[in-house]
């Protein structure tokens, strides 16, 4: 009987695969915010629903929907474009949290003016974490050497 050993190299080339560290971090945060948005926002939409003197259709509600629209569309793109092994990948994972960035802070502005307008109830959340977290993770896919050896490349 012959058991097969597979060569230690192949071991290694497999394991290479995978992402780990603070990629497997971004990319578990943004699985997270997927499956949470839409969870959050059911609750909050059945918690309107069993208040009484609030309507589902408030516009708070739909507020509160519009500004975590660019985090959800956003976080399928990265998940999607994440497990690409290519050069170009971190490169344009880093345009995907630009255009998120732009996105919140125009739905920020166009909440924030509808507040002085007195159409929405509530200023827009604050857009100072979201700065944070893109500056963050844009350094990392620019400077990392995991994300070098995933890809090939690092962002520019």
């Amino acid at each position: 009987m012959t058991i097969y050993d597979t060569p230690k190299s192949d071991l290694d080339n497999k394991q290479e695969n995978h992402f780990k560290g603070w990629l497997k971090f971004f990319y578990i945060i943004n699985f997270i915010w997927l499956i949470f948005l839409p969870l959050g926002s059911l609750a909050y939409i059945l918690s309107s629903v069993l208040d009484s003197e609030t309507s589902i259709l408030s516009n708070k509600l739909m507020f509160y929907i519009l500004e975590l629209t660019p985090d959800f569309i956003f976080s399928i793109l990265i998940l999607r474009s994440i497990k690409i092994q290519n050069t170009s990948t971190p490169e344009s994972i880093k345009k995907l949290m630009s255009f998120e960035l732009a996105a919140k802070l125009i739905i920020g502005i166009l909440i924030y003016m509808a507040y002085k307008n007195g159409i929405a109830q509530d200023k827009p959340s604050p857009f100072f974490f979201s700065i944070i977290y893109y500056l963050i993770w844009s350094n990392y896919f620019k400077k990392s050497k995991r994300v070098f050896n995933y890809y090939g490349a690092n962002s520019k």
